[in-house]
C-alpha cells in the first residue's frame, strides 16, 4: 500500500513527490504571489454573473491573465494562508495547564 498525500491549496492528491512538485505550481497556492491574491485584484458583479479581473497601479494585465512571482505583489489581507488559524477559529484550543 502506498501513503497518498494531498495538496494543501487544491483537491489535487498523489505521491509525495507528485504532492511536492505541484504545490509550487498550484493556481490556489498564495506562495505564488500572483494576482488571484494581491489586494488589486477587482470583483465585478454584473447581471447576476460574477467577472474577476485583475487591475494594478503598477502593470497593465492582459484580460483573462495575470502575473506570477510578481514584485509588487501585496496579499490581501482577506487571505488566511495559514491553515492553523484556519482551523483554529472552528477548533479552539485547549490548553492543559
Amino acid at each position: 500500500m502506498k501513503a497518498l498525500y494531498k495538496c494543501d491549496f487544491c483537491d489535487m492528491t498523489g505521491t509525495e513527490e507528485d504532492i511536492h512538485n505541484h504545490e509550487a505550481y498550484c493556481e490556489n497556492n498564495p506562495a505564488r504571489m500572483s494576482c488571484q491574491y494581491c489586494e488589486h485584484k477587482k470583483i465585478d458583479f454584473a447581471n447576476g454573473i460574477v467577472k474577476i479581473r485583475y487591475e494594478c497601479k503598477f502593470k497593465d494585465i492582459p484580460e483573462g491573465q495575470q502575473y506570477v512571482n510578481c514584485d509588487k505583489f501585496t496579499l490581501n489581507e482577506m487571505v488566511n494562508i495559514s491553515t492553523q488559524n484556519l482551523f483554529g477559529s472552528f477548533f479552539p484550543s485547549r490548553n492543559k495547564d
